[in-house]
């Protein structure tokens, strides 16, 4: 849900790639949400396919791997870490 948020966040309200800005060195296409350049947006598909497929593919192929990952192997080491202070 945050990343969800974070990208909207970028997204509607955050300038896009090759903005002209005030200060130069402000940050521009915060999250890649409008491609995976911070020049110009990306041309192969809609804005839109591009902001909706990474609502889906960026919990499914990073975020949910991730946390599956901590899960197993974080618990193991908190256990392991409490039989050591206990």
């Amino acid at each position: 849900m945050t990343a969800w948020t974070a990208m909207a966040v970028s997204y509607f309200l955050l300038p896009g790639p090759g903005a002209q800005l005030a200060n130069p060195l402000a940050p521009v296409n915060v999250n890649y949400v409008y491609g995976l350049s911070d020049a110009s947006a990306q041309t192969w598909m809609p804005g839109w396919a591009w902001f909706g497929l990474l609502l889906v593919a960026l919990p499914v192929v990073i975020l949910l791997p991730t946390h599956l990952f901590l899960c197993r192997f974080a618990s193991r080491a908190a256990g392991r870490a409490g039989n050591i202070a206990g």
